[in-house]
């Protein structure tokens, strides 16, 4: 018999409801690199998202572009009064929430330290 919860369902920080503007673009240096076509999200090489919810070390986004676990990808987040700032992640979670096609994508960030004000500024946003 197993005790206690799933590790999937485990979470290091507490998540916050949110809708915050974002734009995401691949990074291309990574291992793990994903290149968009012209036809997909805004032609420039980004998409539009949307952040539905945030903790200290991640955000969840709603996307209309498939990306693979794995992928790296940075993030600039947008609050009311402009961007909140960039965060470089890495989709850990992918999962198709519409047939539109709109996708759920848990981005975990790459490196703690470096996203840590960008992370405030969003949580601090979220909470008011």
């Amino acid at each position: 018999m197993q005790t206690g919860a799933s590790p999937s369902l485990v979470r290091a920080d507490q998540r916050f409801s949110c809708s915050l503007a974002a734009v995401l673009r691949p990074v291309s240096d990574a291992e793990e690199s994903v290149s968009l076509a012209r036809a997909v999200g805004e032609g420039d090489g980004t998409v539009k998202l949307t952040v539905v919810d945030a903790s200290r070390g991640g955000i969840g986004v709603t996307s209309p572009v498939f990306l693979p676990r794995g992928s790296h990808v940075e993030v600039s987040i947008f609050g009311p009064r402009g961007e909140l700032g960039a965060v470089t992640a890495r989709v850990q979670r992918v999962e198709m929430r519409d047939r539109c096609p709109t996708y759920y994508l848990g981005l975990a960030v790459i490196s703690a330290a470096d996203a840590a004000p960008v992370m405030q500024a969003v949580l601090a946003e979220v909470r008011r």
